[in-house]
């Protein structure tokens, strides 16, 4: 029912206009360039050897730029940018030729209103290009025109391109040379694979969260200004720059209505698992299946509980088991919500509800380990044969790890194949069972001071078990952007560096006990004020986002430290912790919000 201007409701009812009737699908093809307007009444005796000059000039240019090109680090075509740009209101032609490989990227206006672009020129077709300029300039159609007129006459200056020519954001180009931040690498899909390797090759941290378009890969890298030229002139595959500032607040800022407009459309770029696809069981507090983006991931039969009075929906207020879901299937979801790529998951989801509800009988401390193994055994007799891992974001609330526990020598059994009724195969073999386990989080602290000694929050039980793969946290979040209030703050940690919310085991006598956590997954960072004396855990743009378990009202939620680094296991960028070794009440605890 519409409203009136005064705001009463209005007595009319009116229908949704429909237009699935007039929907047509074709094949994707890149829109061609509008060649209304173009200055065909130029003086081609003038403007010709003007722009021969002038790219002869820009080749020259460009040469002496390539200080930086080393053999050594070069991936893909070599060849140089250059810079070209139309009259004043005008606009650039397709300057592309597809069969030398010549690429037009980086267009925008400039404050005289003419557009401006780069061109990526190989160095083999750099002949090419100076003989189609030398015969507009001097040779005719047989219609008696310019040859090449559509393509040259728009253009008014050819010059070299510097990494600045590339930046299309409208936020102004960084002026701090030392800064090191977050760029947009918008890379042509063909090509973006080059641009890692010679990022790999500059010890130059490229980003695994990326965004996939038609004809475009983004990259995020994180350099300064000259380690960023460096990329530049040591690869082919940079379209345009831009700021990486890409995070969850966009979404989590927006009313529901519009949250389900993003939501629908991955739905429909989202491929189900096959029936038969391997099995990722999360051993938690129950899951909302029926959130759009799990539904196709999670059949009810697979949503199994220890206590059938406990249900198997997931009860917690913060929705701790169906946000683990979200982050298992896609990560981060920030990254596939704006991207348009199909989403094509290649493994199934199982829930085990082991925690109980509010108004239940906590679980005995002494009885976690039996627990957690009713819980393994659950969904093996339900389906035997499926290839599965099982994923447990819980631990011990600070009970420390350094001795082992009737709940770490549980987790032991369950991987190694000890558990009551385990019973060798044909072969002699006793069953193998692959289970991730969270560190644990280093609590929540609004001072400094309190959490300033990472030693003193040891990775918690059961993670130390020997068999079991431990997770911990690094980070690459680092941006604070689009958080009222928190003008000055900073982000705790810096790229790729250890999470502030994951535990570590440093100080533990490593003879007796495990190096813990073998693997580190992005888990989140936290905020320290200006003056350097309060943190802030759970700051949305230094969070995952993931699954809410309401998701009719709110279908998205942020989630950060070791539960969504637990459950992106199978995601992105791996760490191994060799430096510095692991990084790190009697209820159990969900290791995240």
């Amino acid at each position: 029912m519409a409203d009136t201007k005064d705001g009463a409701p209005s007595s009319h009812r009116l229908e949704h206009v429909r237009i699935e009737g007039f929907r047509s699908e074709t094949t994707f093809s890149p829109p061609s360039r509008d060649l209304s307007g173009i200055n065909m009444g130029r003086n081609r005796d003038i403007h010709g050897p003007k722009l021969e000059g002038e790219l002869a000039t820009a080749f020259v240019a460009a040469h002496g730029l390539l200080t930086a090109r080393d053999p050594q680090v070069q991936a893909g075509t070599v060849g140089v940018y250059l810079e070209v740009e139309s009259a004043k209101a005008g606009k650039l032609p397709d300057l592309a030729w597809s069969s030398q490989d010549i690429r037009l990227g980086a267009l925008r206006v400039n404050e005289q209103g003419a557009e401006v672009g780069t061109l990526f020129v190989p160095a083999a077709a750099e002949g090419f290009l100076t003989l189609k300029v030398g015969e507009y300039a001097r040779e005719n159609t047989p219609k008696q025109k310019p040859k090449h007129e559509k393509r040259f006459a728009p253009v008014e200056t050819i010059r070299a391109a510097t990494v600045e020519s590339l930046w299309t954001d409208l936020r102004p180009f960084p002026v701090n040379h030392a800064e090191r931040i977050w760029w947009e690498c918008w890379c042509w899909r063909d090509l973006a694979a080059n641009l890692v390797r010679a990022a790999e090759r500059l010890n130059l941290r490229a980003s695994d969260r990326r965004l996939h378009f038609p004809e475009l890969e983004v990259i995020p890298v994180y350099a300064n200004r000259a380690e960023i030229s460096r990329l530049l002139q040591n690869n082919d595959a940079i379209e345009e720059l831009r700021r990486a500032t890409d995070t969850p607040v966009f979404f989590t800022t927006t009313v529901r209505r519009e949250q389900n407009v993003w939501i629908d459309d991955l739905v429909g770029r989202v491929e189900a698992p096959e029936p038969n696809s391997p099995v990722v069981c999360i051993l938690d507090g129950g899951v909302a299946r029926a959130h759009p983006l799990l539904a196709s991931a999670l059949d009810p039969g697979d949503c199994l509980t220890v206590n059938p009075s406990w249900g198997v929906d997931d009860h917690d207020p913060g929705g701790h088991g169906t946000n683990m879901a979200g982050v298992v299937l896609y990560a981060d979801l920030t990254y596939p919500l704006a991207d348009q790529r199909a989403v094509a998951l290649d493994f199934r989801l199982e829930s085990v509800k082991f925690l109980p509800p509010a108004g239940f009988q906590p679980t005995d401390p002494l009885s976690y380990g039996a627990i957690t193994q009713a819980a393994v055994a659950l969904p093996e007799i339900e389906s035997h044969d499926r290839p599965r891992i099982f994923c447990m974001a819980v631990t011990n609330e600070d009970v420390s790890g350094e001795r082992p526990t009737s709940w770490s020598a549980a987790v032991d059994q369950i991987c190694a194949g000890g558990m009551p009724g385990d019973e060798p195969d044909k072969a002699g073999e006793l069953p193998r069972r692959l289970f991730f386990v969270s560190a644990g989080n280093v609590p929540d602290a609004s001072d400094p001071d309190d959490v300033s000694d990472p030693d003193e929050f040891p990775v918690e039980d059961p993670a130390q078990a020997w068999n079991a793969i431990t997770v911990g946290g690094f980070t690459d979040k680092v941006d604070i952007v689009d958080e009222d209030g928190l003008d000055g703050w900073k982000a705790v940690a810096g790229v790729g560096d250890h999470s502030p919310y994951s535990r570590i085991s440093t100080d533990w006598d490593h003879s007796r006990t495990p190096m813990k956590p073998e693997i580190v997954f992005e888990a989140g960072n936290r905020a320290i004020s200006g003056s350097g004396h309060e943190l802030l855990s759970g700051i949305d743009s230094l969070s995952l986002l993931t699954t809410a378990r309401d998701f009719l009202d709110q279908p998205l939620a942020t989630f950060w430290a070791t539960s969504p680094a637990t459950a992106g296991r199978g995601h992105g960028r791996r760490h191994h912790d060799a430096k510095s070794g692991p990084l790190a009440g009697d209820h159990p605890r969900t290791d995240g919000t």
